[in-house]
C-alpha cells in the first residue's frame, strides 16, 4: 500500500483524549504530548492513503484498477490491429456504456447490469443507428430501449437518466457538437474502478460513494471544478481526486491513475487555462480535454482518451528532463498520438513555429491525481493486520 501524508496529516500529532491515545503520523518518532494527567495507553499511528468507506481500498489497488481498465477500453476501439470509429455500428454499445456511466442517479447494480446488456449482441438499438432518424423517432426508440437495458422491476426514477445516456450516445455517434464523449469517457473508467473495488456500491438500500472520486459529469470542466474544490475549498476533503499544477511545488510526479486536462481551445499560450482561474470558469464553455495516464518511464508517460479521432487512441507526453516526474509544459514541445495502426511515435517532438500547435504541452493546465484519506490505528491493530 502507498501511503500519502496529506495536508491535514501536516500538522503535530494529537492526542485522542477519550481514548487516551498517543497518536503518530506514519514513520514519526513518538512524541509524548498528551496532558500530564492523561494516561498514556496503546500508542496509534495516522496511515494515509485509502479510498471509500468501510472498504478503504488502497491508493495503489485502486491506481492499478483503473490503469487496467482504460486500457482495456482501448482495445476496445482496435478491430484486427486497426482503429474504429464512433460511427462504426458495432461501437454503439460503448458509447451507450459511456453515456450511462455519467449518469451519477444509476446505481452500480443498475449501472453493471445495463451496461452488460449495451454490449449484448441481442439489444436491437433500431432507429438509434440511423442517421436519417427524426428527434421524434430517436425519442421513441430510447423509450423502447431503455425498457432492454434496465430489465423488468426498475424503479420509474431511472427512466429518464437512461433514455438520456440513449439520446446521447446517438447524438456522439453522429458528431453532433454539444456531445463529445471525451469527459464521460473518462468518467466510465473512473467510475468502473470505484464500483469494482466497492468505493461506489449499494449498503442497507443506500447508494454510497456516488461521486465519490470523480464527479460524473459529461464535460471536463464540470469534474475539474470539483477536484479544485475537493483541495481548495472551504468543504475540502481528501479521499478522492485533487487538481495540482502541472509543476506543483513540492513535487508531485505524475502517476499511473491521474488525468492530465489540457485546454483545446487556445490559439496562443497566452490563451490557456490559468490553474488559478479554474474556480470561476464552471459556468464557461471552454473545450477541454482529458487523459488517463497508464504507463510511466523515465522520460514520458502513457495516456489513453477517448473521443480522440473518433475513438480512443493512446498519447506518450513528455516529463521534465531534471528526472522530478513532473510533466514538460513548453510551447514549443509536443506530445504524440496513436495513429489508426497503433503505432505510437516517440519522444521528442518539437515544433517552434508561432502559435500554439495542436499537440503542444504548453496546452496543459492541471493535473488531477488521488489523494488518499487517513485513519488512525493503534498499534495493536497494525500488529494484527488491520
Amino acid at each position: 500500500m502507498i501511503h500519502l501524508v496529506s495536508r491535514r496529516a501536516l500538522f503535530s500529532p494529537v492526542v485522542n483524549y477519550a481514548a487516551s491515545y498517543l497518536c503518530l503520523q506514519r514513520g514519526a518518532q513518538p512524541v509524548a504530548i498528551a496532558p500530564a494527567a492523561a494516561p498514556m495507553r496503546t500508542p496509534c499511528i495516522q496511515q494515509c492513503g485509502d479510498f471509500g468507506l468501510g472498504t478503504m481500498a488502497s491508493e495503489a489497488e485502486l491506481r492499478e484498477v483503473i490503469r487496467l481498465a482504460t486500457k482495456v477500453e482501448r482495445d476496445n476501439w482496435f478491430r484486427a490491429g486497426s482503429a474504429v470509429g464512433e460511427w462504426d455500428v458495432k461501437q454503439f454499445g460503448h458509447l451507450v456504456r459511456y453515456w450511462l456511466a455519467r449518469m451519477a442517479d444509476i446505481p452500480p447494480s443498475v449501472l453493471t447490469f445495463a451496461q452488460a446488456k449495451a454490449m449484448d449482441s441481442s439489444t436491437d438499438y433500431g432507429e438509434l443507428l440511423n442517421e436519417w432518424a427524426s428527434e421524434a423517432t430517436i425519442g421513441a426508440e430510447t423509450a423502447r430501449v431503455r425498457e432492454i437495458l434496465l430489465g423488468v422491476g426498475h424503479s420509474a426514477d431511472l427512466n429518464a437518466p437512461v433514455e438520456a445516456a440513449l439520446w446521447d450516445a446517438c447524438h456522439s455517434r453522429l458528431n453532433i457538437d454539444g456531445y463529445a464523449w471525451s469527459a464521460v469517457f473518462v468518467v466510465s473508467c473512473i467510475r468502473g474502478a470505484a464500483i469494482e473495488l466497492g468505493i461506489e456500491r449499494e449498503l442497507g438500500g443506500l447508494h454510497v460513494g456516488r461521486d465519490e472520486l470523480l464527479l460524473a459529469d459529461d464535460a471536463h470542466h464540470g469534474y475539474v471544478v470539483k477536484a479544485f474544490e475537493r483541495r481548495f475549498g472551504p468543504e475540502s476533503r481528501d479521499g478522492t481526486y485533487h487538481a495540482f499544477r502541472p509543476d506543483e511545488h513540492p513535487v508531485r510526479p505524475a502517476q499511473v491513475g491521474d488525468i492530465i486536462v489540457m485546454d483545446r481551445q487556445a490559439d496562443f499560450i497566452a490563451d490557456v487555462v490559468n490553474f488559478d482561474d479554474i474556480p470561476t470558469l464552471l459556468l464557461s464553455e471552454y473545450v477541454w480535454h482529458g487523459d488517463i495516464v497508464v504507463d510511466v518511464a523515465s522520460s514520458y508517460v502513457e495516456t489513453i482518451g477517448g473521443n480522440l479521432d473518433a475513438g480512443v487512441k493512446r498519447r506518450r507526453l513528455p516529463l521534465n528532463p531534471n528526472g522530478d516526474g513532473t510533466l514538460l509544459v513548453d510551447r514549443e514541445q509536443l506530445f504524440t498520438q496513436e495513429d489508426d495502426s497503433g503505432n505510437l511515435p516517440a519522444l521528442p517532438v518539437v515544433d517552434s513555429a508561432e502559435g500554439l500547435n495542436d499537440r503542444s504541452t504548453g496546452r496543459i493546465f492541471t493535473l488531477l491525481s488521488l489523494v488518499g484519506s487517513c485513519k488512525m490505528l493503534s498499534t495493536t491493530d497494525v500488529r494484527s493486520g488491520h
